[in-house]
């Protein structure tokens, strides 16, 4: 929540290229009560947060074609996916939510907007996540198998045969920057830990790795999706209950960074994959204490940044989302079965025309 990432790409047949790329920050005015969003907030504050970051996005969209001195007219279309604010996929009924009213986007910037991408995968059984293995597919797939893990706030592992008949896997692994973030930010009113350096000085407790290890989550077999709905706080307080003794705050980040490396290492072991490349993107590939102890647990792995392969490792989802404009447009259909658990094949996301 910090900025949004918002990319220029550029797709001829199936070949991508990202031409430029933005982070256009979120004022702290727009960032505070949108980390408060839960399901508790009043319906008439996420109506109004929806507009409010439509409007963000718009900003971020035109400030990327101006700096790029593009005419919009050669834009075909902006593919939004929208801040997460819910995502439920195993309650009765399944639901997930994404704000940033995109008639906004359109409205705003005169240019089609696609977006709404989950909601379909998950009327039609599926999780509604993750999706980023599909633009892995398309953009890292070679003739030798690779893994994609992907930290922000939640993490996935996307695994590549190196067989491009093969249908691609990937699943979330669990808490990646979000627990970490949050904890930072109450204790120290900084956003996140910069390389790990507040985790570092802190000492892992071991009683409560094996608490927070020990949820059902990580057990699960995939399809399998998360978000901060079930790793949060107030998840993380009521694990910090059942401690015979208080932590210092500093502790329990280190604690929680070990977490999000030990199940990350997990996942990828389970991939059954003995060797080979492990492609690093999303924020949590900067955290270099992070970092570090996943490539000692992983040490059969070469871990390599995605801007290694010419696209940064923080563009990669907005790139994704701009690849499901363009299917969308094209109206090219996708199996999702093997990802998502989606029973139907499906066109992702929903066309917001001109006005």
């Amino acid at each position: 929540m910090d900025a949004v990432d918002t990319a220029l790409v550029n797709i001829e047949a199936d070949r991508i290229e990202l031409v430029d790329f933005l982070e256009y920050p979120v004022p702290e005015s727009i960032r505070e009560p949108l980390r408060g969003i839960d399901g508790h907030t009043p319906l008439r504050e996420v109506a109004m947060m929806d507009v409010t970051i439509g409007e963000l996005f718009a900003r971020s969209a035109l400030d990327l074609i101006d700096r790029n001195k593009i005419d919009k007219s050669q834009i075909a279309a902006i593919g939004s996916h929208g801040q997460t604010v819910l995502h439920s996929p195993d309650s009765k009924p399944p639901c997930t939510v994404q704000i940033g009213d995109p008639n906004v986007i359109a409205a705003r910037t005169g240019i089609t907007t696609v977006a709404d991408f989950r909601r379909m995968d998950i009327a039609n059984g599926g999780q509604g996540a993750p999706f980023a293995p599909l633009f892995h597919q398309a953009y890292f797939q070679t003739d030798h198998p690779r893994i994609i893990l992907n930290i922000g706030g939640i993490a996935n592992v996307t695994l590549l045969s190196g067989n491009p008949e093969d249908p691609v896997s990937g699943f979330d692994t669990g808490p990646g920057n979000c627990l970490m973030d949050d904890w930072t930010q109450r204790h120290t009113s900084k956003p996140f830990d910069r390389n790990g350096e507040w985790a570092k000085t802190g000492q892992v407790c071991e009683a409560l790795l094996a608490i927070l290890l020990d949820d059902p989550y990580f057990s699960r077999p995939s399809p399998k999706s998360t978000g901060r709905d079930d790793f949060n706080l107030s998840w993380l307080e009521q694990k910090l209950s059942a401690l015979e003794r208080p932590l210092g705050p500093e502790d329990v980040q280190a604690t929680l960074l070990r977490l999000t490396a030990t199940t990350i290492a997990s996942a990828v072991k389970g991939l059954h994959l003995t060797s080979g490349e492990l492609l690093l993107c999303g924020g949590g590939s900067k955290n270099i204490c992070l970092v570090e102890q996943l490539d000692k647990s992983l040490e059969e792995f070469k871990l390599l940044d995605t801007a290694e392969y010419g696209i940064n490792a923080d563009a990669i989802e907005a790139c994704c989302f701009a690849m499901f404009a363009c299917y969308r447009l094209k109206k090219r259909s996708i199996n999702f079965e093997d990802l998502t658990g989606a029973l139907n094949i499906q066109y992702p996301g929903a066309i917001y025309e001109v006005p």
